[in-house]
């Protein structure tokens, strides 16, 4: 059976395809990212059928693995895998360094952790801890277990209804920040430094945010239950405030007069605390209003 499908196509059909603009596809020809079409009259060109996949792939490279447009054009023409394995190559032993003490087999892991078989296998299901090639699990599967069991006995277990898998939570709100962080980190360092100085300040960069993040979220879950005792005005809008103190009411009613027992509850969402708080734009990190 003769294959229909044509060997070349317009910019309009390769646009359709491709599912990009046909100024994404002139950008992509200009950049050297797309073979140059050929022409076939002084306002018609034909593409080539396969740089359907290839713009495809830029795509791929450039919104999902936050890769600048310079980088992804030595990936398509294959220098560029190696030059970012060398800077992974260095970058893991830093990763690694960087949580202290040895790996723990399953066994070890649940005795240290004082969790039950159940809990563990749910924490791997979700993606908290995982072992490794050799089957043992490293110091920050540790801490985790650890953070997880403490935070189980001062009662966020099944009694209350905290199941195991709600812990995902972590891990969803982790993988988020770590796509805006590639975000604008990528295009700012990949290809325009050695591998060598990408490698290490990727690695200061990772152990420094975590201190951050641990220090700000202190300090913004201290700045909001200083808000619910009235000791911090409530930011937001008059009516972000009435509808907070109508849900404080209701929480201070249900927890017996309580006015801190159910946080969760109390805590005002991102959106509340500022619904005109500038956002990450999704192409490169920058603020947009």
């Amino acid at each position: 059976m003769a294959d229909d499908k044509p060997s070349e196509l317009t910019v309009g059909q390769l646009s359709a395809r491709a599912g990009v603009t046909r100024a994404t596809i002139h950008h992509y020809v200009a950049l050297g990212l797309l073979p140059a079409p050929r022409k076939t009259g002084e306002r018609r060109a034909l593409y080539a059928a396969e740089s359907v996949g290839r713009v495809q792939a830029i795509k791929e490279l450039q919104s999902r693995r936050f890769l600048p447009l310079r980088v992804v054009r030595s990936v398509l023409d294959g220098s560029g895998p190696a030059e970012l394995r060398r800077v992974a190559a260095r970058l893991l032993p830093k990763l690694e360094g960087a949580g202290l003490g040895r790996r723990l087999t399953r066994g070890e892991l649940l005795r240290r952790g004082g969790l039950g078989e159940d809990v563990l296998t749910e924490l791997e299901r979700i993606g908290l801890v995982r072992a490794g090639a050799d089957d043992r699990f490293g110091p920050d599967d540790a801490e985790v277990c650890a953070a997880v069991r403490a935070m189980r006995a001062a009662g966020m277990n099944e009694k209350l209804g905290f199941e195991p898998e709600a812990m995902g939570l972590y891990r969803e709100v982790c993988e988020r920040l770590l796509d805006v962080e590639s975000r604008i980190f990528n295009p700012r360092v990949l290809g325009k430094l050695s591998p060598q100085r990408a490698a290490a300040l990727a690695g200061v960069a990772a152990v420094e945010s975590s201190r951050l993040l641990g220090a700000l979220h202190r300090r913004l879950l201290r700045e909001r239950i200083e808000a619910i005792l009235g000791a911090r005005p409530v930011s937001g809008s008059g009516e972000v405030r009435a509808k907070r103190g109508r849900r404080i009411s209701r929480a201070r009613g249900e927890a017996g007069g309580d006015p801190i027992a159910p946080v969760a509850a109390l805590l005002p969402s991102r959106d509340e605390e500022n619904p005109r708080r500038p956002r990450l734009s999704s192409k490169d990190g920058r603020r947009s209003a």
